[in-house]
């Protein structure tokens, strides 16, 4: 259900263990968050990219609209824009970490096309670890949001899924 998550049920929908986030071209961007702040963190998920620009928020603090006013995104995205997956970016549009060209080529080898792969995001402290399918796509030392909300997002046509979203507490 969606009891304890925060999003616009016109586009994010769970069932059966498996959030399903749809939204045609022209909506911008719309997000799914869970009702509880997170420090420190080991996040796995399993996640399906159908179409577009989609993501995972963490340390993130939405505005009133519910789009994320600040904090981390790691980038999802399908082949069509298959070099942006694994950025670390820090919104509001203040940088962005990128995988190198070797982390992209081990990424296309294991990566499955609008299948399940994984995505697993390590927060501890400032040290900051993004990646898909074991591989490292994005790793830095960053201490401009130290607590927030974890979430999903979508941005523009988008269709993505998510299940199997677990989070370790960190000390």
């Amino acid at each position: 259900s969606m009891e304890g998550w925060i999003a616009n049920t016109q586009y994010w929908s769970i069932k059966d263990g498996v959030i399903t986030a749809r939204q045609p071209q022209g909506v911008g961007q719309n997000n799914l968050f869970i009702r509880r702040t997170y420090h420190n963190f080991i996040l796995k998920a399993q996640f399906k990219v159908i179409e577009g620009n989609t993501g995972v928020l963490f340390r993130a603090k939405p505005d009133k609209k519910g789009s994320t006013g600040s904090g981390y995104q790691m980038d999802l995205r399908t082949e069509r824009a298959f070099e942006r997956n694994g950025w670390l970016e820090f919104e509001p549009l203040l940088g962005n970490v990128r995988p190198s060209p070797s982390a992209l080529a081990r990424l296309r080898k294991s990566y499955k096309k609008q299948d399940w792969n994984e995505c697993k995001i390590t927060a501890d402290g400032k040290h900051i670890k993004i990646q898909i399918n074991g591989v490292t796509m994005a790793e830095t030392e960053n201490e401009r949001y130290r607590s927030g909300f974890i979430g999903c997002q979508l941005s523009g046509q988008a269709h993505a899924m998510f299940k199997d979203i677990r989070v370790k507490v960190l000390p």
